[in-house]
C-alpha cells in the first residue's frame, strides 16, 4: 500500500530568508510548509488516475524520496506521464525554471487551438 509521509526528522531551519526572497514571502513559504507537511500526515491514499500525472521532485529534499517515483506510481494505478527531479528543495521548486518551463509546455498542449479571425 501507498505510505509515503513527510520525515518525522527535524527539518533545517533557515534563519533567514534566501537571497531573493522578502521576509513576508519566506514567513509564508514556511507556513505553507508546515501545513503541507501536516497534511501529508493526515492524507489518504490517492485513488488510480485516468489522466496523465506528471511530478517533480526536490533532489535535496530532507525526506527519503528514493522510492517516491514507484509510490506515487502505484497509488495512481500506472506509469507518470513525467517524473523530473529539480536540484532544490522542496520550498525551491515553483521557482525553478526547468519546472516553469514544463509546467508551461504541458499547459500549452491541452489549450484548445485558437481558430484564425474570419474576414468574411
Amino acid at each position: 500500500p501507498f505510505s509515503y509521509v513527510p520525515s518525522p526528522a527535524p527539518r533545517p531551519q533557515r534563519t533567514r530568508a534566501p537571497e531573493g526572497v522578502g521576509e513576508d514571502q519566506w514567513q509564508q513559504l514556511l507556513a505553507l510548509e508546515q501545513h503541507l507537511r501536516q497534511l501529508a500526515r493526515e492524507h489518504h491514499p490517492p485513488r488510480p488516475l485516468k489522466a496523465p500525472v506528471h511530478a517533480w521532485w526536490a533532489s535535496r529534499s530532507p525526506e527519503s524520496n528514493d522510492n517516491a517515483e514507484a509510490l506515487l506510481a502505484q497509488a495512481i494505478g500506472g506509469p507518470l506521464a513525467s517524473s523530473t527531479w529539480l536540484d532544490t528543495d522542496h520550498l525551491g521548486i515553483v521557482r525553478e525554471a526547468r519546472f516553469l518551463d514544463q509546467v508551461a509546455a504541458c499547459l500549452e498542449r491541452l489549450a484548445p487551438p485558437v481558430p484564425e479571425p474570419s474576414c468574411e
